[in-house]
């Protein structure tokens, strides 16, 4: 669910395991119109890079000639339908993981940081509509058409259910629901939902001495 989410891009052959993404940065905005047979100054662009490190993953599965020949159920088929499974949920927890490293976070009420949550703090139509608006706000491109893509998880998922203006909203026919994790549409997000995302429990405050 989370890859599909992502821009794909190939590692060059023989360019060893580091990859480097190269972003070009928006042009600054004209404050003054052209005059005649005047030549604007013009802009220089300028580029961002990020490099990173590509990682690999991989497991199998013993079966020995007993087992296949005994076992009533195919355990060949078995073993490649559930290492196919691991291996999506291992890329899926990968992207999770390193989307998780993002500082940007917005809190409901009039939470500041996550010792300060409280039982109703939970995602609701107002903390979309600000997370949307500050997207739009500071000019974040969009995914498809004006929407961004949402991530959450079963329980955040279960969360935004109670709230009724979402559910008025959804309740409709669209075949893009059918799609594998698809919540919705919502305040200008496409949500999609994975079970892969960590919990956070809150608890009491730890204390230790230095030894």
């Amino acid at each position: 669910i989370v890859y599909g989410m992502g821009k794909k891009e190939k590692l060059p052959f023989r360019f060893s395991k580091t990859f480097q993404f190269t972003r070009y940065e928006k042009l600054s905005l004209p404050y003054s119109p052209l005059t005649e047979g005047v030549t604007p100054s013009g802009e220089q662009m300028s580029i961002a890079t990020v490099q990173a490190v590509m990682d690999q993953w991989g497991s199998f599965v013993n079966l020995s000639d007993v087992a296949q020949i005994t076992a009533k159920h195919p355990a060949l088929q078995q073993a490649i339908q559930l290492l196919s499974e691991q291996a999506t949920e291992t890329i899926d927890r990968e992207c999770i993981k390193l989307l998780l490293s993002n500082t940007a976070v917005t809190f409901p009420g009039a939470a500041t940081s996550r010792a300060t949550l409280v039982a109703t703090d939970y995602i609701t139509t107002t903390v979309v509509k600000q997370v949307t608006a500050d997207l739009r706000r500071q000019g974040a491109h969009p995914v498809s058409g004006r929407l961004y893509l949402g991530l959450m998880d079963p329980a955040v998922e279960m969360d935004l259910l109670e709230d009724s203006t979402f559910v008025n909203a959804a309740s409709y026919s669209n075949i893009v629901a059918l799609f594998n994790g698809e919540v919705g549409t919502w305040m200008g997000v496409r949500w999609m939902c994975s079970n892969l995302i960590p919990t956070m429990s809150r608890l009491a405050n730890v204390v230790s001495a230095a030894s």
